[in-house]
Parts: structure tokens; sequence; C-alpha cells
């Protein structure tokens, strides 16, 4: 529910720290391949998306100092 979430602490991520500059370099070669004409069709294109979102996903779940079983429940659900 929305309370619950409201009362969870976001973590900071100061431009300074190497995870911020990871992410986004990930997002933003993320954004590009995306943006291309031939995405859809591109099986190759799409896996490294892909991958590149998993290793997004991997420094959040860092972030918020967060268990195999927790990590295991979202992705179960997204």
């Amino acid at each position: 529910n929305i309370q619950s979430l409201e009362k969870t602490p976001l973590p900071y991520l100061s431009y300074t720290n190497p995870n911020y500059q990871r992410v986004v370099s990930l997002v933003n070669q993320i954004l590009e391949i995306t943006k291309e004409d031939d995405y859809l069709e591109s099986p190759v294109k799409q896996a490294k998306v892909c991958k590149y979102e998993e290793q997004v996903n991997a420094i959040v779940y860092k972030l918020y100092q967060l268990t195999d079983d927790e990590i295991k429940l979202i992705e179960q659900n997204f």
C-alpha cells in the first residue's frame, strides 16, 4: 500500500559514487539500443538490453541491501 511505500527509505546515491556512474552508463546504453529502428527485430540487441537491465537491477538490489529471498520475490513478480 502507499503508506508503507512512503515510509520506505531511499538510499542516497551521489553522482560521485561509481554505482551512480555505472547506472547512468547502463541506462544510456539501453536507451541508445532501444531507439534503433531494428531493435524489435533484433534478438541480439534485445538480449543485450536484458543483460544491461540485470546489471542495473543488481546495483539497485545492493543499494537496498536486499536478501536473496527478497530478490527472488521481486524477480518472480516482474
